[in-house]
């Protein structure tokens, strides 16, 4: 999956969208990772997260415990917005719509951004 918006890599100075993947082997086996477009430059920021929500947007995901205007309960549902942290902070920071601005810093910046690395 790519990211929504372009990044830059801090490795090659790459600035593309990012690759979201899933570790199926290894120590972060499970886990979901960040890594440049570029292959040779080796970049990779792990989120140190899974999910069992079968997700591809961080906005079209299923689940019968989420309702738009609520603080999300489902653990799964908290990974998917960690591990999608990065898009949802830029879209944060390009949005012009007040309205739109408040409910995604309330409901989904606020509680979620316990994670620093990210």
């Amino acid at each position: 999956m790519q990211t929504r918006f372009r990044y830059t890599c801090p490795y090659c100075s790459t600035h593309d969208e990012m690759k979201l993947l899933l570790a199926r082997k290894g120590e972060y086996q499970n886990q979901y990772f960040y890594t440049c477009v570029t292959n040779n430059c080796k970049f990779y920021l792990n989120t140190h997260l899974n999910t069992s929500h079968d997700f591809t947007d961080y906005e079209t995901w299923d689940c019968d415990s989420y309702s738009r205007g609520t603080i999300l309960s489902c653990e799964d549902c908290i990974n998917c917005v960690k591990i999608n942290m990065l898009d949802i902070l830029s879209e944060f920071i390009r949005c012009n719509w007040g309205v739109h601005w408040t409910i995604v810093f309330d409901y989904t910046i606020k509680p979620h951004l316990d994670n620093l690395e990210l």
